[in-house]
């Protein structure tokens, strides 16, 4: 799926009874960043939850 779909599916959501989990394995990746920026922009709630790899 590339970000301009996932972006027209994020938006035909209501963000008013949407909340979006996001998995952040701490890298630094632009896509999640933008897709986080996104979800910020359109007033989604949004729980970010960090993955922690203890290997």
């Amino acid at each position: 799926m590339s970000i301009q779909d996932l972006e027209s599916e994020l938006s035909q959501l209501d963000s008013d009874k949407c909340t979006i989990n996001l998995m952040d394995n701490g890298a630094y990746n632009e896509t999640f960043t933008r897709i986080e920026n996104y979800l910020n922009e359109g007033s989604f709630k949004v729980i970010t939850s960090s993955v922690i790899n203890d290997n």
